[in-house]
């Protein structure tokens, strides 16, 4: 009944991010910068293909005596000719791959995360609630696919696709259960976006933020994000000694190991931890 009330509230600000993000055109500045940046090179190109293949159609109709063939087989509509137009442009866009993912869109991901889980733990949210409200945000903004496959490792090729989507599943419960017990270290503090980092060839971010709490030093918590479909997902957080992908991948190596390989007797072991 808890999950039922809740998850709906916790959901508003992802749906809100989405319309700003559409209303505000974010992702057609996105696609079309991406198209502007070889812009100059690409209008070169098809200017000068285009000349080029006007004056043969013209020599060609010239040793044809026909100056009216000219207009049905024009340039521009020689089937040759779209076919390599169509190569240039597939050409450009692989050369510039678009993404609709913007730094923007990263920053809000983050923000909404640490907002949401504060929020709770701020206003004495109870323990039940906040554990949904955590479930709820690892599967708004974070890929527990990519965590709970990289975690488990080798066996995970080996799982049939039911027990791939039951272990995912209990594995989600799995860190909200655990990180409800690490997060309320965070409350009463504030933090900043310190900088974002793209990494275009996989198509990955870095956020750097700084937590500001009143009873230690600021510290850095690193962000490591990647696309999926067009959203960015959390896949891995550093902080202090924390490095969340790392950590699980240990523990979840050591349950398989004392599970002797049974994927049932790993998937329930996960579920009651």
């Amino acid at each position: 009944m808890l999950k039922l009330s809740l998850y709906p509230i916790l959901r508003v600000s992802r749906k809100a991010n989405a319309i700003q993000t559409i209303s505000g055109g974010k992702i057609s500045r996105a696609f079309y910068s991406k198209i502007f940046d070889c812009s100059f090179l690409f209008e070169f190109i098809l200017s000068f293909y285009l000349f080029l293949s006007f004056q043969a159609a013209i020599a060609k109709s010239n040793s044809m005596k026909s100056r009216e063939s000219l207009i049905p087989k024009s340039a521009f509509f020689l089937p040759s000719l779209r076919k390599k137009l169509l190569t240039i442009v597939a050409f450009a866009l692989v050369v510039n791959p678009v993404s609709s993912a913007s730094e923007a869109d990263v920053s809000s991901v983050v923000e909404s995360a640490i907002s949401e889980i504060t929020y709770m733990l701020e206003n004495d949210f109870p323990t039940e609630q906040v554990y949904v409200g955590i479930e709820a945000m690892f599967d708004a903004y974070a890929d527990t696919d990519y965590i709970g496959k990289i975690s488990l490792g080798r066996p995970w090729l080996d799982m049939t696709t039911n027990q791939k989507k039951l272990y995912i599943k209990e594995f989600q419960g799995y860190l909200s259960r655990k990180y409800i017990n690490y997060f309320p270290r965070f409350i009463g503090g504030d933090y900043e976006v310190i900088s974002i980092t793209t990494n275009e060839t996989n198509n990955s971010f870095e956020v750097v933020t700084q937590m500001n709490l009143s009873h230690r030093p600021p510290f850095p918590v690193y962000w490591y994000l990647t696309t999926i479909n067009d959203e960015p997902r959390i896949q891995n957080i550093i902080v202090d000694d924390l490095n969340l992908l790392a950590l699980e991948k240990k523990i979840i190596g050591v349950l398989w190991e004392k599970s002797r390989g049974n994927v049932r007797t790993l998937i329930g072991t996960v579920a009651n931890r």
